[in-house]
């Protein structure tokens, strides 16, 4: 945390502080916030079993902390600021190259948020993702109208004092403001001027708070208390020793990935040698396999995953491989991961 807030000087007046249990919202931030804002929202706001912590009393993030305890923190509240200065959206896959360089000994530090971006890219793949276009046209939405409302308050003179006279100098010497019947008068016209776009700011406002609300409950949920397992390390059958939980037609072996996307981005059977280092694919792995006696169970992937990240033009690794022909791809190789996600294929419109 004492990272991403480095510019923060002050300790009494960064928005979070440290204790032996945990790293807690400052309360000035706290109290100044409306409840469920980003300095008064800690993931227990979103968890209500019977052995949920109490959100008036726990912390951003427990110390010590596992892995989702940190997903879930970044989230939201003071944790988004780690999503900021890493400068990837936490659900997002993210290659090795994005994370931070620490000093050695500080890695431990590269460790935990590259399991954390890992853990969290597997629970979005469960619960959704969160349209990040939708949040940044309400966000920007909402900036045009507030220029639009200082401008119409400059032009209104709302906020206009009574020239008394002018000096020898020719500048004029002002008084009061001008009376508040005037004042109101003026603020009426200048809010009318602007109330279509004030509505319509509003409205994506609330709509996009709801879906975020909605998303980021969910992920905490499924990081923290999921309802089924992430990243369960052999695929679990039921006693008849059929593969439950899983549609293997929807999954992909590495040889798959490898010769439907290879030839285009340079991906090889060294990519999956160690997934720690390509958190994009550990993300994208939905079975992880085992060897056993006189036979593997091959690692499993989401095709549609691999897809997006290796359309993703923040990749470092491999070749750059445009969206377009990486639908083109996903829809020869894997026409039924195709067809429940075609609605998005950005050749659609051509």
């Amino acid at each position: 945390m004492q990272w991403a807030y480095s510019d923060y000087q002050d300790d009494q007046n960064k928005p979070y502080e440290v204790r032996d249990d945990g790293v807690y919202v400052n309360d000035v931030f706290r109290d100044y916030c409306p409840p469920g804002t980003i300095y008064d929202w800690t993931p227990a706001d979103c968890m209500d079993g019977p052995e949920s912590p109490n959100p008036d009393t726990a912390p951003a993030l427990p110390i010590p902390f596992t892995a989702a305890d940190l997903a879930a923190c970044m989230l939201d509240g003071i944790g988004h600021r780690i999503c900021q200065c890493v400068g990837t959206h936490i659900g997002s896959s993210i290659d090795e190259s994005e994370l931070p360089n620490f000093r050695p000994r500080m890695r431990w530090m590269r460790d935990a948020l590259r399991e954390a971006y890992a853990l969290a890219a597997e629970a979005q793949n469960i619960v959704g993702e969160l349209d990040h276009a939708q949040q940044q046209s309400a966000h920007d939405l909402c900036a045009r109208y507030s220029d639009a409302y200082d401008h119409a308050i400059e032009r209104e003179c709302v906020m206009e004092r009574v020239v008394v006279r002018t000096k020898s100098d020719g500048s004029l010497e002002h008084g009061d403001f001008i009376s508040r019947v005037e004042y109101l008068r003026r603020l009426e016209r200048a809010k009318a001027s602007v109330s279509d776009l004030k509505a319509q700011a509003d409205s994506a406002k609330a709509q996009a708070d709801d879906k975020h609300r909605t998303w980021r409950e969910a992920m905490v949920r499924q990081l923290l208390n999921p309802e089924q397992p992430i990243a369960k390390t052999v695929l679990e059958t039921d006693s008849s020793n059929n593969a439950t939980a899983c549609d293997f037609s929807m999954l992909a072996t590495r040889e798959q990935l490898i010769e439907a996307f290879g030839r285009f981005t340079g991906l090889d059977a060294s990519w999956f040698t160690n997934l720690k280092d390509t958190p994009a694919l550990l993300a994208a792995r939905k079975v992880t396999g085992q060897g056993g006696r006189g036979h593997i169970a091959e690692p499993l992937f989401c095709p549609f995953t691999v897809m997006q990240w290796l359309a993703d033009s923040k990749r470092r690794k491999g070749r750059k491989l445009s969206a377009e022909k990486a639908w083109e791809l996903l829809e020869k190789y894997f026409p039924k991961v195709y067809d429940t996600r075609s609605v998005a294929d950005p050749r659609a419109g051509d």
